[in-house]
């Protein structure tokens, strides 16, 4: 071996080092910052929907709502001021047909993982999916509600493994109907079946859904016992413009992220009913999510309750 030769191949060794080296540095660099994303994740989270909010409400105050039923123009703000900037951290997937019967989820793959979960389906027009693909995929009790069915769709999901069907109906208030239909509020409804917590609550109630989301979501009002909102919005059902801005308005104030919207083409006038899908949170981001070994009732993150629950 040459003088020349030896001076070469140990600079081209050396040089091959130093990439190495430098490449090595590189994937740790990548790693490290990857790391402290995820480390960060709830907090951005949080920060992006805040940054969202900010900006929406500052929109809000240069096109104030109507007190009159919402026309096509308040259609249009309302869609672009209440969009789902909300990030679901275990990834959302929808669950049930395309179409009508199936929603958009948060973290069915992870937040019901070998955990008992309990989902409450209150309107179901007969369409079952959501409720059977989440007995496929989790360990949950699932309640259907629904008594304006006919009897033979009602005996047929009585018929389906795992789902519980209440002939009742829900309302803002327990009390029949003209007609003898038996209506129960979603609190009665937790109360009579035994429940302090609801994982998944999907309506779809025609129309009825404000009264029921204000006499939950009032001052004085208990507040919605749920992780999860899954919730068709009529707005021509609205008494007034003023009326939907006050509810959307009053669940973010009560830490329900939107983290969904899915206009329902399959209405005929699918800019006047939506699909909206929510998640509640902790004041400092933490999914409301029942777990053993935490520091509130029903076993939540801090902060989850009203202080009227006896919470603080």
């Amino acid at each position: 071996m040459t003088a020349e030769f030896a001076v070469a191949t140990t600079t081209a060794v050396l040089s091959l080092l130093c990439t190495v080296a430098t490449a090595a540095a590189s994937t740790n660099g990548d790693v490290n910052a990857h790391k402290y994303h995820i480390g960060q994740r709830h907090s951005i989270i949080e920060d992006i929907y805040w940054d969202a909010r900010r900006a929406a409400e500052a929109q809000r105050k240069l096109h104030q709502p109507s007190e009159g039923p919402i026309k096509d123009g308040g259609l249009r703000r309302l869609y672009d001021l209440w969009t789902p900037d909300y990030n679901c951290p275990f990834w959302k997937e929808r669950v049930g047909d395309s179409g009508e019967g199936g929603r958009w989820v948060c973290g069915v793959r992870t937040l019901f993982e070998d955990r008992p979960c309990v989902v409450y389906s209150i309107g179901s027009n007969g369409d079952s999916s959501f409720e059977e693909e989440m007995l496929r995929r989790a360990s949950c009790q699932v309640h259907t509600f629904d008594p304006f069915i006919e009897e033979g769709v009602k005996e047929k999901i009585r018929r389906t493994p795992g789902i519980q069907f209440h002939d009742w109906g829900t309302s803002h208030e327990t009390a029949q109907t003209d007609e003898g239909v038996q209506m129960k509020s979603i609190q009665d409804t937790m109360r009579d079946l035994q429940h302090d917590w609801i994982d998944v609550l999907k309506v779809d109630i025609e129309g009825k859904e404000w009264d029921v989301l204000l006499s939950l979501l009032q001052y004085s009002g208990p507040g919605i016992h749920a992780t999860q909102l899954l919730i068709e919005l009529h707005f021509p059902a609205a008494s007034s413009e003023i009326l939907i801005w006050d509810t959307l308005q009053a669940l973010s104030q009560d830490n329900y992220r939107l983290f969904s919207v899915e206009p329902n083409v399959h209405s005929g006038a699918a800019t006047e009913y939506a699909e909206f899908s929510f998640i509640k949170v902790s004041p400092d981001g933490h999914v409301c999510l029942p777990r053993n070994g935490a520091d509130e009732g029903f076993g939540l993150p801090y902060g989850c309750l009203r202080q009227s629950d006896g919470q603080s």
